[in-house]
């Protein structure tokens, strides 16, 4: 689980392209709602931290670097549980208006379902 390249390049093995077809206005458009959801993520991300922290700080990842790099961008993983989710499925669990965008709630890969993480070797 070592070294997930998209944890540190969220753009790795995407296909971003279509972006320079894109208007400038609508490229302004998209910057700023990838901003709020990231902004949205960290705020959540910062109070669930605080919470399990002060509640129940034996239940944190105990290698926290390990927790935020070594695993791929495309899961999801719970800080205080041995559980995950895809990263699609935790975007719009974190930002249910995106449905009405018309965004798609998956990918040929992801399933809505919360799984065993990490996974037994």
């Amino acid at each position: 689980m070592t070294n997930q390249r998209t944890s540190y390049d969220i753009t790795t093995d995407l296909d971003l392209a279509f972006l320079k077809e894109l208007p400038k206005d609508d490229l302004l458009e998209l910057t700023r709602l990838m901003a709020r959801a990231a902004e949205r993520s960290y705020r959540r991300g910062f109070q669930q931290g605080a919470t399990i922290a002060r509640g129940e700080p034996a239940a944190l990842p105990l290698d926290l670097h390990e927790w935020r790099y070594g695993t791929t961008t495309d899961i999801s993983p719970w800080a205080d549980a041995p559980r995950a989710e895809t990263a699609v499925s935790r975007l719009h669990g974190e930002n249910s208006r995106l449905r009405a965008l018309g965004l798609p709630t998956s990918t040929l890969t992801d399933q809505f379902e919360i799984f065993v993480w990490p996974p037994k070797e």
